[in-house]
């Protein structure tokens, strides 16, 4: 099945519940079906697929999907591989306040059903609810999100009169630049250029007049070698920085210039053949970088000592080598799939937290995404919102013997080299090394490849 037609999806994680509810339809289900939960392989498997699908809405439904014990798991997994809605229908009896936290932070809505609004006929109904339960956790989750945030924080006179500030200063702020956006046209980074761009003045907050986008230009070029162009363009409260990254060229020998080829990699020579010159090596020497292969002159009978341009093929069997330590009792980092997010208001350098600072994880990645507010497409404002999303990490203690952690070492070293070398078929040998210490393996994995190894050399008399 390559597409489905279908844009909103129910996905049943169990039939169990734990309401006896006299009147439910049980959704389709048939009588007399044993109690089932989706594995949590299962679920991430639908959603891999369904993460390339126009899907408007996922709903977790069941039974109760707060039976489902890696139900929060689920959402939080669907949260961060899909990008439509995401919903559960659920009568919120089982959520915890731990669950909760974690769900705060994801995009699920709650579909919550009332049999009956009072109490008894409530219990009654459901056999096991307890009505009072429900809205307690009701009042719960409605704290933990933005509405409460926003009514935590509107005593905070300082938070509200620098908004005002803003919507005042809309027409006073498009003078200044409020976003620097670096664009690199080769798709390569280049590294600390935003340092040196503010540093050379371009800078936030500053008044548009004043921004000398050629001198800007003219001093990071100065202070590096490795851009090609660049250029700088204001729009709206925008300055977008377009820079093509410079790349090394090799020195351009002109044909009617004396050159010796020379080798530009170790390695054993294994096929030499020159159309110009005269070789200095034969097959099976071991040379190294900078040695003579082909020499820029010739020397004849008749015409005497005379110099030229070398030209001629070179290859050589090069070595590509790595290596690493396996310890025998290491320990590694996993992610649980639990994560938290919070939330800052930034104005400019000032910076309002609307979260506790402090993580409830022990140990954690952090990922910090900044959206600043913009008005139109390059109309940017002094003020964004960032959002800390923290991934929860555990440590696992692994222990390995001598053959799992030479395997081990062995495995990781190949597949290294394996994205290092384009041509694989150059390859025409794999040596392995491992030698044993008292902690553990250090593993050395070589590749011998077939590589052409001649560069020109300019004769200088």
């Amino acid at each position: 099945m390559k597409s489905i037609k279908w844009n909103k999806l129910r996905i049943l994680v169990t039939n169990k519940c734990n309401y006896q509810c006299s009147f439910c339809h049980n959704e389709g289900q048939e009588k007399g079906v044993k109690f089932s939960m989706m594995s949590f392989d299962s679920f991430k498997m639908l959603i891999d697929f369904l993460n390339d699908q126009q899907i408007s809405e996922i709903n977790f439904s069941g039974g109760e999907p707060f039976l489902h014990k890696e139900i929060v798991k689920m959402i939080c997994y669907a949260d961060q591989h899909m990008k439509c809605d995401i919903s559960c229908a659920t009568n919120l009896s089982l959520i915890t306040d731990e669950q909760i936290d974690i769900l705060k932070g994801t995009r699920v809505k709650f579909n919550i059903q009332f049999p009956f609004i009072s109490e008894k006929e409530f219990s009654k109904s459901t056999g096991t609810g307890n009505l009072y339960n429900i809205i307690d956790k009701i009042k719960i989750i409605k704290k933990k999100g933005l509405p409460f945030l926003f009514n935590r924080y509107r005593k905070r006179k300082l938070f509200f009169v620098f908004l005002l500030v803003i919507i005042i200063g809309l027409g006073i702020s498009s003078n200044f630049v409020w976003n620097i956006q670096i664009v690199e046209e080769d798709k390569e980074s280049i590294e600390n250029l935003y340092q040196d761009v503010v540093e050379s003045g371009l800078e936030i907050g500053k008044m548009k007049s004043k921004i000398n986008t050629k001198d800007i230009i003219n001093k990071v070029r100065l202070k590096r070698n490795d851009i090609a162009w660049m250029g700088i363009e204001l729009k709206g409260t925008n300055a977008i920085v377009k820079v093509v990254k410079a790349t090394a060229k090799p020195e351009i020998v002109d044909d009617n210039e004396y050159c010796n080829i020379v080798s530009d990699k170790q390695g054993i020579i294994t096929k030499i053949n020159a159309q110009n010159g005269t070789i200095a090596v034969k097959v099976g020497d071991t040379v190294n970088v900078g040695t003579t292969l082909i020499n820029g002159w010739m020397e004849g009978k008749y015409t005497g000592l005379r110099y030229v341009h070398a030209k001629g093929e070179i290859q050589a069997k090069v070595w590509h080598t790595k290596n690493k330590k396996i310890l025998y009792n290491a320990t590694e980092k996993t992610e649980t799939g639990n994560i938290e997010n919070k939330y800052q208001i930034k104005i400019n350098n000032f910076e309002i937290n609307l979260s506790k600072r402090l993580s409830k994880f022990k140990i954690y990645d952090t990922i910090v995404l900044e959206n600043k507010f913009k008005i139109f497409s390059d109309f940017y404002l002094p003020i964004s919102l960032v959002k800390i999303t923290n991934k929860e990490i555990k440590e696992e203690q692994k222990n390995y013997n001598v053959e799992q952690a030479k395997d081990l070492g062995i495995e990781q070293l190949q597949e290294e080299l394996d994205n290092e070398i384009e041509d694989k078929s150059k390859v025409v040998n794999k040596i392995i090394n491992t030698y044993e210490k008292e902690d553990g393996i250090e593993v050395y994995v070589t590749y011998e490849v077939l590589e052409d190894i001649g560069t020109n050399e300019k004769i200088v008399f």
